[in-house]
């Protein structure tokens, strides 16, 4: 069940329609939000919800475990077992095939042709469950709280469950925290004011419009364009094309923390912002402290810290990065790409601490602040090529035209300047049109950004009537309907 589908729209009119009922009493609400978070979850393939629920029957164990242990050598123990299952079931689903591919591909290069490793994987281990590299990770950071002594574990089951299934961002997150989600789960729900349910619809009608106009147009584009063999050469084309990714991308994702942060708001609980303008960065560290927040704080409190984060000396800083960042790419998907994506920003990030080229640009006033957003933009969508090319010589391809400055290559361009806007196919219009509306909506907020760090009462003075918010909803909700792309699913449940 996707949110941009008719049947969840039916699913979420019922849940509410009921959510009167049983919501200022603690156990029928979380019974009714586990059984609708595990109805939605299960609609897509019930088999994999006891994968959900083993994770989450052992992490609870574990955590309960863990406070009762008196030695650290025991609480050390059910935190190992805590971990090995998580990314035992994380390693499973996600990385056998690619782990196989990889031994094969390495006893190719050996000689070892007639005695390949052959493994015949059930089907049941070829299918990746929906969002599980985010449950487990919300999971696992349950119990790795409860030994770190940050948090008291809950002895409510139903309680536990109720936080890690909840299912507005149950499958591609934000990551939650129990001690942001926990206590709210349990506090009976104050009553919404009509400003906050309606700040909670134009959340939701502006995720709905990030995700079905702007994303999913730019989507059947970008996709022909990375489709084999490559339809074009030309530098300024495939520039245009990663941008269109870029803004696919972070439209499709934030779209869906958008209508998750609105559900959850709904039912009285407050998510955690996940993206803060990250194309706004004016250097790669900064990009990571705006983009998928809760996944980057998630791998500096769990990853980047314990290997001794910025404290151990230079290299050491450098290794720690490294490893990170890296991780995060293996996390995003099994296959070398992201992990090539995510090492990229390991270099950019590196060479940036190294000669603090941003750093001192940023010191050189607006124009320089500006340079140093030009460079890490180049840098971010340098990277976006690995995250979106099918294998690693399509990368190099795709990066190959793009700094070929060849200018004159590749038909769409060329139909667009000697036919005009008339030769165009469809769906390449609407590519420039969504663009057009993309650079429309970040000028708008860089005028906002601006005025904002100096001259706070402007932006007070520039506040939008609620009439006016009112017709823009509609607005959006009348694109939503009459220019939405072809359905796709959000990219991010693949992860």
């Amino acid at each position: 069940m996707i949110f941009n589908s008719l049947v969840f729209v039916l699913f979420i009119a019922c849940f509410f329609t009921l959510w009167s009922f049983v919501k200022n009493h603690t156990t029928a609400r979380c019974c009714y939000i586990l059984a609708a978070s595990l109805f939605f979850y299960g609609w897509w393939n019930w088999y994999y919800l006891f994968v959900l629920i083993l994770s989450g029957v052992i992490d609870f164990t574990a955590a309960l475990l863990i406070e009762k242990s008196s030695s650290k050598r025991r609480k050390k123990l059910w935190l190992t077992l805590s971990m090995l299952t998580n990314l035992g079931l994380l390693g499973t689903f996600k990385y056998s095939g690619f782990i196989v591919e990889n031994i094969n591909n390495f006893l190719h290069f050996l000689g070892y042709r007639g005695s390949d490793l052959i493994v015949n994987l059930p089907d049941f281990f070829l299918v990746l469950p929906i969002g599980i590299s985010f449950y487990t990770f919300q999971s696992m950071s349950y119990t790795i709280d409860v030994y770190k002594g940050d948090l008291k574990p809950t002895k409510n089951i139903l309680h536990f469950f109720t936080y890690l299934t909840l299912f507005p961002q149950l499958v591609a997150g934000p990551i939650e925290r129990a001690s942001n989600l926990l206590p709210q789960i349990v506090q009976t729900p104050k009553s919404l004011t009509e400003e906050e349910r309606f700040r909670a619809l134009c959340l939701i009608i502006w995720g709905y419009f990030k995700k079905m106009v702007i994303a999913d147009n730019l989507a059947y584009v970008v996709d022909s364009a990375f489709g084999y063999p490559l339809t074009a050469n030309s530098s300024l084309w495939w520039w245009v094309i990663v941008l269109g990714f870029a803004f696919q991308i972070y439209c499709d994702f934030s779209g869906y923390t958008d209508i998750a942060r609105g559900l959850a708001r709904w039912m009285g609980l407050r998510l955690m912002k996940n993206f803060n303008t990250p194309y706004f960065s004016t250097d790669i560290r900064e990009f990571w402290s705006r983009w998928h927040i809760s996944l980057s704080s998630w791998f500096r409190d769990y990853v980047y810290i314990p290997l001794g984060g910025s404290r151990s000396g230079t290299w050491r800083t450098y290794r720690n990065l490294w490893i990170t960042l890296g991780l995060s790419g293996l996390w995003h998907g099994a296959a070398w790409t992201f992990v090539c994506w995510g090492l990229c920003h390991a270099l950019f990030s590196s060479i940036e601490r190294l000669f603090g080229i941003c750093t001192v640009l940023k010191k050189k006033g607006f124009f320089g602040v500006t340079v140093a957003w030009m460079l890490t933009s180049v840098q971010i969508l340098v990277a976006w090529v690995f995250f979106r090319s099918d294998d690693l010589s399509q990368a190099l391809e795709v990066l190959k035209a793009m700094f070929s400055f060849n200018f004159t290559g590749g038909a769409p361009f060329g139909e667009f300047f000697r036919w005009g806007f008339v030769a165009v196919s469809i769906s390449t219009k609407r590519m420039y049109f969504t663009l057009f509306v993309c650079g429309c909506l970040f000028l708008s907020e860089a005028f906002y950004l601006f005025y904002k760090k100096r001259n706070l009462n402007l932006v007070k003075k520039l506040k939008i009537p609620p009439l006016a918010q009112t017709v823009f909803m509609g607005i959006f909700l009348f694109l939503c309907v009459f220019l939405r792309g072809p359905e796709k699913e959000f990219i991010y449940f693949q992860f």
